[in-house]
């Protein structure tokens, strides 16, 4: 997962370099792979806005661009081939003599007859992201100045973590920002979700039927009209890209958002396209068939979990969303899914199609039960202030009933012998809390409560494990266990005793030396207080 540390800092407050931090998150199980500079290999690429575009007399998939780069060129002629050219954007300018992520050097040049003052920049150019079909647009208003350059504006340090499979939670930004203020002691600052709803409820315009409730233990529902679906903000934006997504639109951007923020995956549908706004959860047919939002038309059977209408599938759950009811630049009305779906079924389904998502990936890991509609109300406040959208009052919620926490019961006494760290009631509480865990009891014996989030914490190993986590792996000392080394005793069946008996009556005599080492190799071999008597040379 790519982490950007000017959007982590949003939720969590911390000094330490990259470096450190990255140092820090491994020791406590969560490896950081990489450490990425976004921005630092540019050189002379700068802010421009375009003034003019007109096609290339001479090729018809070229265009003549002017571009005003303020101080650091004024206005240049650059020939560009992207598609999505529009006057007034402010885009990266790589001027001649800049270098590009990966060596690459950008020279004054003639395409087709016509010269070239440098270039504009891709994402993929600018090694921000994926998307390499146009412009990395950076905005159209006044909020940048020209001649900026450009590390300056999207420049940002970026963690790889590898989260492992049993830690979910961990897959957003939301998730690490609790590991940071655990072991830190800051405050987590949480999203809000405070929101306006206006006009009708949400039961006038969406209904959810399930079918296999135990495929599909939380569905939510949100309803939103007068939805105005243009570009996201260029802070949205520069985020999405620096965590390795590709910007579409308002509304599929916010999804995407709060899926990386929270670790929520959800789906928008074109309400109109949608027969009433009857949702069903269900079991496809077999032979079923269904084109997803990557327009591959995917044929289905009956262990695959659909989203469905009264008459089709418009869904692959908890994967990809159908191509009938995507989301576009013309959609008013959306209809918002904030659901968990049963790993398995979710990962067998991808593995039969070929096709996994960052969405799917989430729910194989697992999704803590109360996530879904604060995730759903995240996603409805980021849609009203971007869109102008009119959120429906209330939610459709299969399941809104609260949970009990898991209860743990451990010993103090069996923690300490299994981590070999002297611990107390009260040094377990300190440790555990930070993470959300609560801690009651007294003496060895203590009663601990799983937060919600933590489907992986099931039994004293587990809260063990979380102990030694918040303590410091590298706090604890490395001691090997002690245990008498028993004598040797061969076996007369072996090999190499019978070869020996056959030597031996053949007259030869085998000479055993005496073993030479040194006291610290003794140690690690073991030996036994009470064994054979050492000779010291």
């Amino acid at each position: 997962m790519r982490v950007p540390l000017s959007w982590l800092r949003e939720y969590v407050t911390f000094e330490q370099p990259a470096r450190e931090l990255a140092d820090e998150l491994t020791m406590r199980g969560m490896e950081v792979s990489g450490i990425e500079t976004a921005g630092g290999d540019w050189t002379d690429v700068v802010v421009g806005r375009v003034l003019d575009v007109r096609r290339h007399p001479n090729a018809d998939t070229l265009w003549l661009t002017r571009v005003d780069v303020g101080e650091a060129g004024g206005e240049l002629e650059i020939v560009c081939g992207a598609q999505n050219l529009e006057v007034g954007q402010l885009v990266p300018a790589a001027l001649v003599g800049a270098v590009l992520a990966g060596e690459r050097r950008i020279e004054r040049s003639k395409i087709r007859g016509e010269v070239s003052n440098g270039m504009l920049c891709s994402a993929v150019e600018l090694g921000l992201g994926t998307d390499a079909d146009g412009i990395h647009v950076l905005g159209r208003g006044e909020e940048l100045t020209l001649g900026t350059p450009l590390a300056e504006v999207v420049g940002d340090v970026v963690l790889d973590v590898d989260v492992k499979p049993n830690r979910g939670d961990a897959l957003s930004m939301v998730g690490l920002a609790r590991e940071i203020a655990a072991f830190t002691g800051a405050d987590l600052r949480l999203p809000d979700v405070t929101l306006t709803e206006a006009g009708d409820e949400v039961s006038a315009h969406v209904s959810v039927r399930i079918e296999e409730p135990e495929l599909n233990p939380r569905f939510t529902a949100r309803w939103f009209g007068a939805v105005a679906n243009g570009p996201s903000p260029d802070w949205m934006q520069r985020r999405l890209i620096a965590a390795g997504m590709r910007p579409i639109s308002a509304v599929v951007d916010v999804t995407n958002y709060v899926m990386h923020e929270l670790g929520q995956p959800q789906h928008a549908y074109d309400a109109e396209a949608v027969p009433g706004g009857r949702i069903v959860v269900r079991l496809a047919r077999d032979g079923e068939r269904l084109e997803t939002l990557d327009h591959v038309e995917r044929r289905l059977d009956g262990r695959m979990l659909v989203i469905a209408d009264d008459e089709r599938a418009i869904g692959l759950a908890g994967i990809m969303g159908g191509a009938s009811t995507e989301v576009g630049s013309d959609t008013t009305n959306v209809i918002l899914e904030s659901a968990i779906f049963h790993g398995p079924t979710i990962r067998n389904t991808g593995r039969r199609l070929g096709l996994r998502s960052d969405a799917s990936m989430r729910h194989e890991k697992g999704i803590g039960h109360d996530l879904p509609r604060y995730a759903a109300d995240r996603a409805a406040k980021l849609i009203a202030e971007i869109t102008g959208a009119r959120v429906a009052r209330g939610i459709v919620d299969n399941d809104p009933s609260l949970k009990e926490p898991r209860r743990v019961a451990v010993s103090v006494g069996r923690m300490t012998r299994l981590l070999g760290v002297d611990l107390t009631g009260e040094r377990v509480a300190e440790l555990l809390t930070p993470l959300g865990f609560g801690v009651t009891g007294s003496g060895d014996a203590l009663d601990v409560s799983v937060p919600p989030h933590r489907l992986d914490v099931v039994s004293e190993a587990d809260v063990a494990e979380e102990v030694a986590r918040t303590h410091g792996y590298e706090r604890i000392s490395g001691r090997l266990p002690r245990a008498a080394l028993p004598s040797y005793r061969p076996d007369p069946s072996e090999p190499r005793h019978q070869v020996r008996r056959i030597m031996a009556g053949l007259g030869l005599d085998e000479m055993v030396s005496h073993a030479l080492i040194g006291p610290e190799d003794l140690e690690r071999t073991r030996y036994p207080a009470d064994g054979p008597e050492l000779i010291r040379l």
